[in-house]
């Protein structure tokens, strides 16, 4: 009896688990999207596109890349958030996703319950900069400087991406300093090379051309470690111990996703990361390439929501 009783509901648990594995073991037999929250042209954009095409080669079908501009990425992640959880509708998203949640009072998802981890893609690198003219070339000069003349210097910053890497510096710092928010990368870019902005973060495509002119000075990345795309720019981490900040981008799914799919997925996502030719495109950008697993992705997302959640409590920043 106990042995009819125990075949019966293992029948029961393969009969119900039978869709999962014939789901997974199909995938994917259609085109596969890939939202985003930004228009065209841009870092997370171009990240999306580098992927899509091997992304498409690997899997045997299209991956099509899909602009969902607006509300700081939650518009796209509002759609993959609310579409089947089925693999064929994916998202890639930036550091706002979050840095959302520390600002954001009504945002149409929980960024941790409604998204399925696939795996971190990159890092974009920042660089804290400055005019050449400015009487600072080094991060212990600069420290010093803020030190000696409280409230002289004006940090510039060009979004919420920069604002709030702008904020951890100050807290980690103590330094005081005037600080400036633009409403675009090229207008704040302009006055730090004008010397209007005594010090920006920018990220690395955007900044890495004036530096490299020497319009700009790079006094640090701010990232954990140094780049290999900056060798001879050391990280602020070096001088403020924990300091590590990124334009980071990720890809996730709808939660409830069959783990085979986010298996398949992941798995092709960090071939990809590991191919020479992806790294050199990555490279371009000034990015550096990550490729994680989705656990390692989860745990990364939780900890960003609570440095940014910390900062935002303790500075008291507001958009």
């Amino acid at each position: 009896m106990n042995r009819r009783l125990l075949e019966s509901c293992f029948l029961v648990l393969v009969i119900s688990l039978s869709p999962i594995f014939c789901v997974a073991q199909n995938y994917p037999n259609k085109p596969i999207r890939i939202i985003i929250g930004y228009p065209p042209g841009g870092g997370a954009d171009t990240i999306a596109r580098l992927i899509a095409q091997p992304l498409s080669t690997a899997l045997g079908q299209p991956v099509i890349v899909e602009n969902r501009a607006g509300a700081d990425g939650m518009i796209a992640g509002a759609a993959v958030a609310k579409a089947a959880p089925d693999g064929y509708t994916l998202l890639l998203v930036s550091s706002s996703h979050a840095i959302n949640v520390a600002l954001k009072k009504n945002i149409p998802y929980d960024t941790l319950q409604d998204f399925a981890p696939i795996s971190h893609i990159a890092d974009q690198q920042i660089l804290l900069v400055t005019s050449p003219a400015k009487p600072y070339s080094t991060v212990p000069e600069l420290l010093k400087y803020l030190k000696e003349n409280p409230g002289v210097i004006n940090f510039g910053s060009s979004s919420t991406g920069s604002a709030l890497p702008t904020e951890l510096f100050r807290l980690e710092t103590g330094s005081k300093f005037a600080h400036v928010p633009y409403k675009g990368t090229a207008a704040v870019i302009a006055d730090t090379l004008a010397g209007h902005v005594d010090l920006t973060m920018a990220g690395a495509a955007t900044a890495s051309q004036h530096v490299k002119s020497g319009k700009l000075r790079a006094l640090a990345l701010t990232g954990a470690k140094r780049s290999p795309q900056f060798p001879d720019t050391p990280a602020l981490s070096e001088f403020i111990p924990g300091f590590d900040v990124a334009f980071w981008s990720a890809i996730y799914a709808p939660a409830k996703t069959p783990e085979a799919i986010i298996a398949k997925l992941n798995t092709e996502l960090v071939r990809i990361t590991r191919n020479p030719e992806f790294q050199k495109s990555i490279r371009a950008l000034g990015a550096d390439v990550v490729g994680s697993t989705p656990e390692e992705l989860r745990q990364f997302t939780i900890n960003e929501i609570d440095k940014w959640t910390r900062v935002v409590k303790q500075s008291d920043y507001k958009e």
